[in-house]
């Protein structure tokens, strides 16, 4: 089962994952090198990236409701909790694999280039371990998906959230799905659960408010306006300051994130075929893009960042692009082996599980 597609959407995923690169770049080479100016501009995003990760919860959460709530296949969202596995794992499977084959063969330089840089442990310590097969299997395929370990790719420790949190989606969706008490449900959610998980259900909060209400007809009449609203929505987003014991601010970082997803979900400037096809394209790419540029600047970029004695700022910018450049490339190379094993193993996930219902049916 299909959902409906938003260009929008995807093109900003594909733009937030480019600005985790920018924000593992800056740590790595420019660890203290940020001017206070910055700090009051819509920039500090680039600081953490934790903003971005949570949006990326976010939006999980509203395409994930979005298709059961517009579709009312409500009954068939037990089956994406195994489709849900075979999407995330080829192409983290595939990273880990790939990161375990660096580190075996010496290529990872975060270390020396730490020390270089003055990113100390904060960086240098990433991937130091001697690698184990056994482990680097255990890994791709099991730990990183429930929290239990991402030592060969440190920023997957954001799949627990993608894959439990839309588990947890799935089911609220199978237990109350229209019934007037979710309303209530999100409030509770909100306010007692992790923050990671928060963003997945306000975003599933989002969808309920896109589908149910005319918000969406209202937003798309009053075009300007809604440009405006994200604009202002997207500051606060990239100024806010993620504290969370704060869990006031942290609902209000949340209800802007939710919002954010249904002004993309709307927006007309995407109805235009080439930008559509662009956008589809960064949203087909993104999760690649997030999966391979980790080992793309531990390897490469810090290679050549430790091998080379001329250390200016062209030669900076050069690496930031053709690192940008590099992990695009093996993001389209991967994206397009990963998703032919994804829809063979989900292919076969569906036959087997229409087999198993038929023969319980008969029983």
């Amino acid at each position: 089962m299909k959902g409906k597609r938003f260009p929008a959407i995807e093109g900003f995923r594909f733009l937030a994952c480019a600005g985790v690169l920018l924000c593992h770049f800056k740590g790595l080479f420019y660890p203290s090198l940020w001017p206070a100016w910055l700090l009051h501009t819509p920039l500090k995003v680039m600081v953490t990236g934790t903003p971005f990760v949570r949006f990326f919860l976010a939006l999980s959460g509203f395409l994930t409701a979005y298709k059961y709530f517009s579709q009312k296949c409500y009954e068939k969202a037990g089956t994406d909790v195994f489709l849900r596995y075979l999407r995330l794992m080829p192409m983290a499977a595939a990273s880990i694999l790939f990161m375990y084959l660096l580190m075996k063969s010496g290529l990872v330089f975060n270390g020396p280039a730490a020390s270089l840089t003055g990113a100390g442990e904060a960086m240098g310590a990433f991937n130091s371990f001697p690698p184990s097969f056994s482990s680097c299997l255990k890994e791709a395929f099991l730990d990183v998906y429930i929290g239990r370990s991402y030592t060969y790719m440190p920023p997957f420790w954001t799949l627990e959230y993608e894959f439990l949190g839309v588990l947890f989606v799935l089911a609220f969706l199978c237990i109350f799905r229209e019934h007037p008490s979710r309303i209530v449900i999100y409030a509770v959610l909100l306010l007692l659960c992790d923050p990671n998980f928060g963003c997945l259900f306000a975003g599933m909060a989002a969808a309920d408010l896109m589908v149910h209400t005319s918000l969406p007809d209202v937003i798309k009449k009053h075009g300007v306006i809604s440009a405006l609203i994200f604009a202002a929505l997207f500051c606060f987003f990239s100024m806010t300051d993620l504290h969370d014991e704060n869990r006031l601010w942290l609902i209000l970082f949340e209800a802007a994130v939710s919002f954010m997803a249904i002004l993309l979900s709307c927006c007309p400037v995407t109805e235009k075929s080439r930008i559509h096809k662009l956008f589809a394209l960064g949203g087909r790419l993104s999760y690649g893009v997030y999966a391979m540029h980790w080992p793309v600047l531990i390897s490469f970029a810090c290679g050549l960042y430790v091998h080379r004695e001329d250390r200016s700022l062209s030669f900076m910018v050069l690496l930031l692009a053709l690192s940008f450049l590099l992990t695009v490339g093996l993001s389209a190379a991967f994206t397009f082996v990963t998703e032919k094993i994804s829809f063979f193993l989900s292919e076969k996930c569906k036959k087997l599980l229409a087999a198993v219902e038929k023969q319980s049916t008969k029983l």
